[in-house]
């Protein structure tokens, strides 16, 4: 049994049109062009400010070294000898 506020569809009689080319056509969507006269710009690439030996020092795990960098991430060698991978963001250079 269908509940009770449940609409039903209304049947419609469909017109027959006396023009056949009004029908409806297909929205199409514009393709995707490259734009002219503007330059593609180039990837993302991050470049760490740090080099490698440099000391650094983390609110968390204290004082350390940078032992590697790959685009934003520093491995850090911290004073315990743990080894963490952070982005250069969360570091922050400290003196010799």
């Amino acid at each position: 049994m269908p509940h009770p506020r449940s609409k039903k569809p209304k049947a419609t009689a469909q017109k027959a049109s006396p023009n056949p080319s009004t029908k409806r056509q297909k929205r199409r969507l514009p393709e995707a062009r490259p734009q002219k006269g503007k330059p593609t710009p180039a990837p993302f690439s991050k470049q760490s400010i740090f080099v490698i030996g440099d000391p650094v020092s983390h609110r968390q795990f204290g004082d350390g070294r940078v032992t590697a960098i790959d685009g934003g991430t520093l491995t850090i060698t911290f004073v315990d000898q743990q080894v963490r991978q952070i982005l250069d963001y969360y570091v922050k250079r400290r003196k010799g």
